[in-house]
């Protein structure tokens, strides 16, 4: 019996070691390389939020919306598990989440997201080897893993938004008393920006 929980132990720190050396490896990589993409994961966010505010002039048009006031970047765990665009984009008025119109879109942070993708597989191929540990025994490890990529991925938001609201060409994101917003759908979320002040 004690055998067989060194066994188990030997094979769950084996699988953690991927996961730490793998992780130090994709984020010095990260810190390296994104600035090589960087311009193209703008642009991207760029392309949905102008697509969001095409639906919300649409509906500020038939008085539906007011002013816009609040942006919401929600990061999606179940979409994550999916491996499908994992941010949520909404825009709201005074009436914020209550607000019964949806003006939302996704979007996906690839690069950064793939990292972890990446390092999943080559856990569960690992994984998939063996028969002492249980996949539910690891799944702490994963999600300790997801939350260092996403830490990653909400610091260079804040960063690319702060880009963002630099630019003429997102006027309405600069507009008196709009207020963006990071973190889960419909629950914590924190203020990374009010009109184009300093980013926290």
């Amino acid at each position: 019996m004690i055998n067989e929980v060194n066994l188990k132990n030997k094979v769950i720190n084996e699988l953690q070691d991927i996961a730490d050396n793998r992780y130090l490896w994709y984020s010095e990589m990260i810190e390296k390389e994104i600035d090589l993409y960087i311009a193209e994961i703008t642009d991207s966010l760029k392309i949905v939020l102008n697509k969001i505010y095409g639906q919300y002039i649409k509906f500020q048009d038939t008085g539906e919306e007011g002013i816009l006031e609040w942006v919401y970047l929600s990061f999606l765990h179940s979409s994550f598990l999916d491996h499908s665009p994992c941010y949520r984009i909404d825009f709201y008025d005074t009436r914020d989440c209550v607000s019964e119109i949806d003006c939302t879109e996704l979007w996906d942070f690839k690069y950064i997201f793939d990292c972890y993708y990446n390092i999943e597989k080559e856990i569960i191929e690992k994984f998939n080897k063996q028969t002492r540990v249980l996949r539910h025994e690891i799944n702490d490890m994963l999600i300790q893993l997801q939350q260092k990529f996403r830490s990653i991925a909400d610091s260079w938001i804040i960063s690319i938004i702060k880009n963002i609201l630099k630019e003429d060409s997102m006027f309405f994101l600069k507009e008196s008393g709009v207020k963006i917003m990071l973190g889960e759908y419909l629950d914590n979320s924190k203020l990374i920006t009010v009109n184009d002040d300093e980013i926290e």
